[in-house]
């Protein structure tokens, strides 16, 4: 390790136009503002602390915020597009972060990379600093990959991701890096995960996000000179498959709603994540998937599904868990059947058949746990929304795990927590429930999924060459929801097994950010490619509106004020029945060889999605 002159660079704070005009013709700018090593200096200055610059022949460039020797070390790559330096926030924000994990007991030391900026250099350059980096701190400095965190912002973040990649799929030309074990974590700050401009985020947040599409568009194709784009340099390109064996332990991504590269961000986390169990193969060595059909897509070695149908005697149960020697510490239990709704009726208006079946359900499945002499250490039961009764109306909000229970009419969620405590207190083990709200995933035909019926609406009304029209009312276009998603869900689930603390409670799942129609609707029709409408709120459209009473006792949920209604034009359900989009969907489904060639079960299909663009008061959580 030598020691090394602080080096000159260019600081850019917001968008200044003169200098997209300078970067244009060469980017050549006198080297105006302070780089990273003088502010670095002036902090250790007024802190008096010793400067610890590190320069290496391997082009490893950067300074110590802390100790190397510290219980955890941090490198730090600095965003500003490949041609701007890092500021004094980005060093505020490690030395923030460092006092915050030192009150929490929690050493870390950062590694402030300083690596070539453009012009000076472009792409491999600033890979192949990366790259050095880590092998400095692995290998120079013989610290375990348990102890080592990635952390960027914007091309920062885009650097960690393409050290990530390069573990596992290593590249061309790239410095030889050998990883062994997985490291501590990534920690990435609006990630520059796609160079393309062509997203609806872009056209959307265009005059939200301090970032210039502009700058950023010349910044990309400087960055990459003659090279062609890959996987290393835009991680959005990647498939799911190219994630799968990932190296690190845990992940954490910050994106904000009105950045012009949300999307691209959005999509790269999507293809990044498997199943959250799936992740941690050294916590989960085996894991056994249950359900009756089987699963649509192909799962790491240490998954292993179960065709099982928990409508079956406790018995033939136990039978095939004998079979395929399943023994398992912790239970996680979603299985859930809808029953045809009563004529006429809502989705959830079938009340003794949704309890008689979703009981039987759970009963089965644990009661085979006894036969097979399989009891786990903690069992998790996934409740939902209807735990407040707001499929009855209007409650108490914020909604919260203290709410007396909802006892208008019987819910089988209560019958199944019931049944799980009283199992649990004979088998002297722990429980666990959720409440999620609303839940946005991806599985195929999943009746209660927002997802799966949106995208067939959406893509019918394209084929038919209308707009995307919302069917309900105004209330309901601006009523404040909570979503979760499937990803939330699974990493709370997985949480509160694990965690001694949260034995026997009950938690809320939901994602945290409001939801609203009117928010979401444009967006919906945008990634389709389709004209939209909302509510009609002129005089003379009142009369396509029909009233849908939401609540079904006086008084409501809450115990007090008046009953709920909506107005719609129509449901989804209804509009799933019409002649033409039945024969439009036959035409969709063979074009392009879909499994189902009908548009079947409208009523399981659509019945939740209703609910859920109808529903006239906020579900809101705490």
């Amino acid at each position: 390790m030598a020691s090394r002159e602080p080096r000159n660079s260019l600081t850019l704070f917001g968008k200044v136009d003169a200098v997209l005009g300078i970067f244009s013709m060469g980017m050549e700018f006198p080297y105006l503002f302070e780089s990273s090593d003088q502010i670095y200096l002036k902090y250790c200055q007024s802190s008096q602390v010793k400067p610890n610059l590190v320069s290496t022949d391997q082009g490893v460039k950067g300074f110590w915020i802390g100790s190397p020797r510290a219980k955890f070390v941090g490198i730090f790559f600095h965003g500003g597009g490949f041609a701007m330096d890092g500021t004094k926030s980005h060093i505020d924000l490690c030395l923030e972060l460092q006092r915050s994990l030192d009150q929490n007991g929690i050493e870390l030391a950062w590694f402030y990379s300083t690596y070539t900026l453009m012009p000076h250099a472009t792409y491999p350059t600033q890979f192949c600093e990366a790259v050095e980096t880590l092998n400095y701190i692995l290998h120079d400095l013989r610290r375990d990959p348990s102890e080592v965190i990635l952390a960027g912002d914007s091309a920062g973040a885009n650097l960690c991701l393409a050290i990530l990649s390069h573990m596992t799929h290593p590249a061309t030309g790239a410095p030889r890096l050998i990883v062994q074990e997985p490291l501590k974590a990534i920690a990435l700050i609006s990630p520059w995960v796609s160079f393309d401009h062509n997203w609806p985020s872009v056209r959307r947040n265009e005059h939200k996000d301090i970032e210039a599409t502009d700058a950023t568009a010349l910044w990309s194709r400087i960055y990459l000179d003659v090279n062609p784009t890959n996987y290393y340099t835009e991680a959005a390109r990647a498939p799911e498959e190219w994630w799968k064996e990932a190296k690190v332990q845990h992940t954490l991504v910050l994106a904000g709603e009105d950045e012009i590269l949300l999307d691209p961000i959005t999509a790269w986390v999507s293809n990044f994540q498997l199943q959250v169990l799936c992740e941690s193969p050294e916590r989960w060595t085996k894991i056994y998937a249950l359900s009756r059909r089987p699963p649509n897509k192909n799962w790491p070695a240490h998954v292993k599904h179960i065709s099982v149908d928990f409508l079956d005697s406790p018995e033939k149960i136990a039978e095939q868990l004998r079979l395929h020697e399943v023994k398992a510490d912790y239970i996680f239990f979603f299985a859930y059947i809808q029953p045809p709704p009563k004529e006429g009726g809502s989705i959830w208006s079938a009340v003794e058949d949704l309890v008689r079946v979703n009981k039987q359900l759970l009963v089965n499945f644990l009661e085979a746990q006894t036969l097979n002499k399989s009891i786990p250490k903690r069992i998790l039961l996934q409740l939902g929304a209807k735990y407040y009764g707001l499929h009855l109306g209007p409650a108490k909000l914020p909604l919260e795990e203290s709410d007396p229970r909802v006892l208008l009419e019987q819910n089988f969620y209560y019958t199944q927590e019931d049944y799980l405590k009283d199992f649990a207190q004979k088998h002297n083990i722990g429980w666990n429930t959720t409440r999620p709200a609303f839940i946005p995933g991806a599985v195929t035909d999943a009746s209660m999924d927002l997802c799966f019926a949106l995208g067939i609406y959406a893509t019918v009304q394209k084929y038919l060459n209308q707009s995307l029209v919302y069917p309900a009312g105004f209330t309901s276009w601006t009523n404040v929801q909570n979503l979760s998603s499937a990803a939330t869900n699974c990493y709370l689930a997985e949480w509160a097994v694990l965690t001694g603390a949260a034995e026997n409670q009950s938690f809320n799942a939901i994602d945290g950010a409001p939801f609203t129609w009117e928010s979401f609707w444009p967006q919906l029709a945008d990634r389709f490619g389709l004209p939209w409408t909302g509510p009609d709120l002129s005089e003379s459209a009142s009369a396509q509106y029909h009233d849908v009473p939401f609540a079904s006792y006086d008084p409501p949920p809450r115990g007090y004020g008046p009953l709920s209604k909506a107005q719609a034009k129509f449901t989804l359900t209804e509009w799933a029945k019409r002649p033409e989009v039945a024969e439009a969907w036959r035409k969709i489904a063979k074009d392009n060889d879909l499994r189902d060639k009908e548009l079947r079960d409208p009523d399981r299909i659509f019945g939740f999605i209703d609910v859920l663009l109808l529903i006239p008061y906020p579900a809101v959580y705490r």
